[in-house]
């Protein structure tokens, strides 16, 4: 693959892209493998979603790719159709058939060949693509994969920050939506941010409106998603958004006189 007129102009846009696409950016590190042997073509996707939040390691031919897929887990595959040592084509079903690549792992090939074997549950990309619509692409077929990771995150929040049976000096409830970039940074900068707090003294829930709809919702006039708030002490309080200046939130915590961890 060359990187031709896409590749200049995946440079010149990459910085925009990713200052424009500000709800689609910080993916929770997920891991996506680029498999690419123009080393030209491969640092541009390396660099696009890089930009956009994704964990991504690069490999030049099938068997580098292989490796890869031995040592790690990926949440989505990318690659070039021609490689230099065998067909995407044949690389996926070699994969899946070496128990290297689950069958439910999405896998997108790009290709410029007018006839293309397809692997079973791929997709093919043709080239020349356009940034936004192939940025757009991976965020869409990695939704499943965001929801895994908030639903994770989520459950790990609420095992450590359940009432313990202790006086809790504070109340928070973290109202999020499934697959929206905002919450996974929210629950993200409140897990950073509880880690450095006594767990027993604050009781702390994560609520996914995409799954529940509690009495609460209306007790706390929820509109939108991430919404923070804190229902003890009074009097109580609202921070919209995905907590990004959590400083505001640890304020919150030492007014209640929240002690951090020693």
């Amino acid at each position: 693959m060359q990187v031709g007129d896409w590749g200049r102009d995946a440079r010149a846009c990459a910085g925009a892209l990713a200052s424009e696409r500000r709800l689609l950016e910080t993916n929770l590190g997920l891991r996506i493998l680029c498999i690419e042997d123009d080393p030209d073509t491969c640092e541009v996707i390396v660099e696009l979603l890089r930009r956009e939040g994704y964990d991504v390691r690069s490999a030049a031919s099938g068997e580098e790719a292989l490796k890869a897929l031995r040592d790690t887990s990926f949440q989505l595959v990318i690659s070039d159709y021609m490689l230099p040592d065998l067909l995407g084509s044949k690389l996926i079903r070699r994969a899946r058939e070496e128990g290297l690549l689950k069958e439910e792992t999405p896998v997108l090939i790009f290709t410029a060949h007018p006839s293309p074997e397809r692997p079973e549950g791929a997709m093919i990309l043709r080239k020349p693509l356009a940034v936004d619509m192939f940025l757009r692409t991976v965020y869409d077929i990695l939704a499943p994969a965001r929801e895994a990771e908030l639903e994770k995150a989520r459950l790990s929040l609420m095992e450590k920050f359940q009432d313990g049976g202790e006086p809790v000096r504070a109340e928070l409830i973290l109202y999020v939506s499934a697959s929206s970039p905002a919450s996974l940074r929210a629950l993200r900068n409140m897990h950073e941010l509880l880690a450095a707090h006594v767990p027993n003294q604050v009781k702390f829930v994560v609520v996914d409106l995409s799954k529940e709809s509690p009495a609460s919702v209306d007790e706390d006039r929820i509109a939108f998603t991430p919404t923070l708030v804190q229902r003890k002490p009074e009097p109580r309080t609202w921070i919209l958004g995905d907590l990004h200046n959590i400083q505001v939130v640890a304020d919150l915590l030492a007014y209640a006189g929240v002690e951090k961890k020693k």
